[in-house]
């Protein structure tokens, strides 16, 4: 009688840089205290199974005596990333979202994962773009670790890869984005149950 022995699967690295696909978006712009923009990004590694979420927030500036916007923080990495998807919507200086002919968009998750993201259940999914996974040190002692993602995505070639590892290293050397392994001790800060936290 022929032996059994059970398939193995080749490993996959979830960690560092990892080709995704964009499978979803939802807005919770306005359901914290410490940002205006809060548009959650939800990408499927390649080889993995489950959706993670990448955080793009940040502060909206407006001027307090006509309300209209004059800057802030989260424009950067909302053009940034709008810039490698090749989205041309953004907010107007009234912070509403509107589309490249000036038409106002109700509901930017609905719109956004209309064009721009892929069915998470599909077979044949296209891992167009390049992301940045990192293991987060827990929120204390007895709490775990999640993997989070660096709220930046680029093109899956050798100019994105380029870009995102020249942002990952000068993150790193700022003290931003802080890699834990089992030797480091936990970190005291609240953990709010976001991806990605910082305000950069």
């Amino acid at each position: 009688m022929a032996l059994f022995k059970p398939a193995t699967k080749k490993g996959t690295r979830y960690t560092g840089l990892c080709k995704s696909a964009i499978v979803g978006f939802e807005d919770r712009s306005g359901q914290y205290e410490f940002g205006d923009l809060l548009l959650e990004v939800h990408l499927k590694q390649e080889g993995q199974e489950w959706p993670r979420k990448m955080s793009i927030m940040g502060v909206i500036e407006k001027d307090p005596t006509t309300n209209v916007v004059t800057g802030g923080n989260a424009f950067t990495r909302l053009y940034a990333f709008f810039e490698a998807i090749g989205c041309k919507a953004g907010l107007n200086i009234k912070g509403d979202w509107e589309d490249e002919n000036g038409d106002v968009i109700t509901d930017i998750a609905e719109y956004l994962t209309a064009r721009y993201a892929q069915d998470a259940n599909a077979k044949d999914l296209n891992f167009d773009y390049y992301a940045y996974y990192y293991k987060e040190a827990p929120k204390g002692p007895n709490k775990k670790s999640y993997v989070r993602v660096m709220p930046m995505l680029t093109r899956a070639n050798k100019e994105g890869e380029q870009n995102i590892m020249q942002s990952v290293e000068w993150r790193k050397s700022k003290g931003f984005l802080k890699e834990w392994d089992e030797t480091m001790a936990p970190t005291e800060s609240a953990d709010i149950g976001l991806g990605a936290l910082e305000i950069l």
